[in-house]
């Protein structure tokens, strides 16, 4: 999905936690115009793989695994919502799933994630992990809980991390 060893990823799986998020209501002319400005990959979540396809123009595209919303009681409380496998079939080139290290949830995430990458490496489809330090007294920025959170994740056998910005380069 990249070359020359980085990889710009637009994450557009926001509708489940959020709702109609402006630019994401017309995903297909979104998806059109980030992908020709350059993105190597979209985000979303599975049910918007048949919008997605024809307006990727050739760039890689990620199924993300799990959710919650705003409206619902802990939003940090992701759910997971597929499979591998349904993944594949929707044409998806890597995996997502998201964990909150620190919630009230993070044992079953972590399971849920350690059961993901099993599944996906098995298939021969890469784990993307969405993983953040949040919850009850977690600073969400902290560098020591990011790179844990990180650590986690890789551990996991997530094949790429996202986190939180620290607000600190190093």
């Amino acid at each position: 999905m990249s070359t020359g060893g980085r990889c710009l990823v637009v994450p557009m799986d926001h509708g489940i936690t959020l709702g109609p998020v402006k630019g994401l209501v017309g995903l297909e002319s979104t998806v059109d115009s980030i992908t020709r400005g350059g993105a190597d990959a979209v985000l979303t979540q599975k049910g918007v793989a048949p919008r997605v396809h024809g307006n990727k123009n050739g760039k890689g595209y990620i199924v993300h695994h799990n959710g919650s919303t705003v409206i619902g009681p802990d939003e940090e409380d992701k759910r997971r919502t597929g499979s591998v496998e349904e993944a594949l079939r929707a044409g998806a080139d890597a995996v997502s799933f998201h964990i909150n290290i620190g919630s009230d949830h993070e044992p079953d995430q972590l399971t849920e994630l350690g059961d993901l990458t099993e599944t996906a490496h098995r298939l021969g489809i890469p784990v993307l992990a969405m993983s953040y330090a949040r919850g009850p007294g977690v600073d969400e920025h902290d560098a020591e809980s990011l790179a844990h959170a990180v650590r986690i994740a890789e551990e996991l056998g997530a094949d790429v991390v996202k986190t939180a910005y620290s607000g600190d380069a190093d």
